[in-house]
């Protein structure tokens, strides 16, 4: 997934709760009511990917973007020992964060809104029509005008966002050449890759409907699954980004999958490629169960060249 944070208080709190350091809030309001912001910050899964918006001299810039270093947590104590707004509580979701890139130059909130209007209008309808999976957004629709929703602390900044934003940065960034420089370049790509490999890894995950894929697991929800592909990401560029290059598995049975214990066949069907389960029990519990069965109900089929790769690259011969 990919967030965003809205942080209009620029305050310093102690180390490991200030910008760039982790995202955190409240887990209630100050009258014990849940506000639908910050409970997003405990659905964050480890790698996926943080915008920042900051209020830098009474205007609202994206200033970079962060990785979530851990999943969602709840957390007892205090951001700082010195009086401050959220007083009214002693415990907080929060996320820790790193790798944080700057984005230079940043990008005006006003010159998105305007620079993406149309598309930005489109996608909040869209987004309102929805009977189910709605996104928590941004912003709103007032009076006719796009505008920031203060109280979005922390929002789903879905796909089509960060799109328009690095379209955006890329045009900035050709404009005001005098700032330019290696770094930029880096940047817009690294943000175009990343962004890459989270549709990717959302798409796969939707794809097994967040469950792993291996027979009779038991294993569903994104935190404990991993979208891997199945031709590495090295081996095949064509194929890097296609839902048929994903499989969606728990932590063990991805890690089975990489190491070669087990692939698919032809017809999707579960192969154990393990000969000796000696003192490993374990891991015969883990796999035999699923031997020789189909994995489980998908959109998009494994791709063909996918397999082949896999098979090759494991010694594999049908």
């Amino acid at each position: 997934m990919i967030w965003l944070e809205l942080r209009t208080n620029n305050r310093t709190y102690n180390p490991g709760w200030n910008f760039s350091e982790s995202v955190w809030a409240p887990i209630q309001t100050q009258d014990g009511s849940k506000w639908p912001f910050w409970n997003l910050i405990n659905q964050v899964v480890k790698g996926d990917i943080i915008f920042h918006l900051r209020n830098i001299n009474g205007n609202k810039r994206f200033v970079g973007y962060s990785t979530a270093a851990t999943d969602g947590y709840i957390i007892s104590g205090s951001p700082t020992q010195q009086n401050h707004e959220w007083d009214f509580v002693q415990t907080y979701y929060k996320v820790e964060l790193t790798d944080f890139i700057t984005l230079n130059p940043t990008i005006l909130l006003s010159d998105f809104f305007t620079n993406n209007n149309a598309d930005l209008r489109t996608y909040f309808s869209t987004n309102r029509a929805r009977r189910t999976n709605k996104k928590r957004l941004f912003y709103v629709i007032q009076r006719g005008r796009l505008q920031c929703l203060n109280g979005a602390y922390f929002s789903e900044f879905d796909v089509i966002l960060p799109s328009m934003l690095v379209r955006n940065y890329d045009t900035n960034r050709r404009e005001n050449a005098v700032v330019e420089n290696v770094n930029t370049g880096v940047a817009v790509g690294e943000v175009e890759h990343r962004i890459g490999h989270q549709i990717f890894s959302d798409n796969v995950k939707e794809n097994f409907s967040s469950k792993c894929c291996f027979p009779n697991c038991p294993v569903e929800g994104r935190g404990f699954l991993i979208s891997g592909h199945i031709a590495r990401w090295a081996d095949n560029e064509p194929l890097r980004g296609h839902t048929g290059n994903g499989l969606c598995l728990c932590l063990m049975h991805d890690k089975a999958f990489e190491k070669g214990l087990f692939t698919l066949d032809e017809n999707y069907r579960v192969v154990v490629l393990v000969n000796d389960f000696t003192n490993r029990q374990w891991l015969s519990d883990l796999l035999q169960g699923g031997n020789n069965l189909e994995i489980k109900p998908r959109q998009i089929n494994p791709l063909s060249q996918a397999l082949k790769d896999h098979w090759r690259r494991i010694g594999y011969e049908r």
